[in-house]
């Protein structure tokens, strides 16, 4: 469970108990694909955690991004990050 108190715009500073979205240089990147499906998030995570977990700044930060479905339409926002706890 995340507290995400507040969700942030690109290019915003994280603050404690925030999310950021993921810039399109770092989806590609960490996701490998500029239109990343639910299926490349969870294949990513499970092969390659660390890599996205690097995008979190410290403890009680998020990251966010879209998820698309197989005809490139936006179909869900996956969280990530660190409790504050």
């Amino acid at each position: 469970m995340l507290d995400i108190f507040e969700v942030l715009d690109e290019g915003e500073e994280p603050e404690f108990c925030s999310a950021r979205p993921l810039t399109a240089e770092e989806i590609t990147r960490a996701l490998g694909s500029s239109w990343p499906t639910r299926a490349d998030f969870e294949r990513r995570y499970e092969q390659a955690s660390e890599e996205l977990d690097d995008l979190i700044e410290e403890r009680g930060h998020a990251c966010y991004t879209v998820l698309y479905d197989e005809q490139r339409h936006p179909s869900e926002i996956v969280f990530w990050g660190v409790t504050g706890d």
